[in-house]
């Protein structure tokens, strides 16, 4: 019987944890502190957009310039999802304060996307996305890709929107260097929507070369 009251306990301390306890930024620390190796870091340039960051640039894109129904927000390298979060206080905002909070839902979840190469950033990304709705289910448009390989034909819609912040890597190959950052930026202005919007973090090298 005591075993029992234990388990319960313990069962109900779990689902506090998730539900009460958990933040977005904790899930976001413990992925690139405690999840992350530091060789991987180094080699994957895997850095915590602070919400700071992520807050200030979806405030200074015009959203609101794009019709409602094709506001589709793109993150290719959404990490723990610190951009996507942001895109779904912004999206929120301007939606009808009438709407029921399944109808929020379901609209976000079409039009919010995310990718990463790391499988379980995604998974991160995706726990921290349940945390912010917690009352509705996961379903959200997340998916391993390489955003430098990453294709119109990867996605179910044209993003209208796309910010994110790519990893900050050099890359070595015949005698040639070149910043990932780029590449990321030349693919994000292909893959986007004509007159769509892009915010970007990139390396303060690229205003010196």
């Amino acid at each position: 019987l005591e075993f029992r009251r234990v388990l319960f306990r313990s069962q109900q301390l779990r689902d506090r944890f998730a539900f009460a306890s958990l933040t977005t930024e904790m899930l976001g620390y413990a992925y690139e502190n405690a999840l992350v190796t530091a060789q991987l870091r180094r080699e994957r340039g895997i850095f915590y957009t602070p919400r700071l960051i992520t807050n200030q640039v979806l405030k200074m894109l015009p959203i609101e310039s794009i019709q409602q129904d094709d506001r589709i927000i793109l993150d290719p390298c959404c990490g723990s999802g610190s951009f996507l979060l942001a895109a779904f206080e912004r999206l929120t905002s301007l939606l009808p304060l009438a709407w029921s909070s399944a109808k929020r839902h379901q609209y976000l979840r079409a039009r919010l996307v995310g990718s990463d190469i790391d499988e379980f950033a995604i998974e991160v990304a995706a726990l921290s996305l349940v945390v912010t709705d917690p009352e509705n289910r996961n379903g959200w448009q997340l998916r391993r890709h390489d955003a430098v390989q990453l294709a119109r034909t990867d996605l179910r819609s044209r993003p209208t929107v796309i910010v994110t912040n790519p990893p900050f890597k050099e890359l070595k190959e015949k005698g040639t260097r070149r910043e990932l950052a780029s590449e990321i930026l030349i693919r994000s202005i292909d893959l986007l929507a004509p007159n769509g919007l892009l915010g970007i973090v990139l390396p303060q090298s690229m205003l010196d070369s």
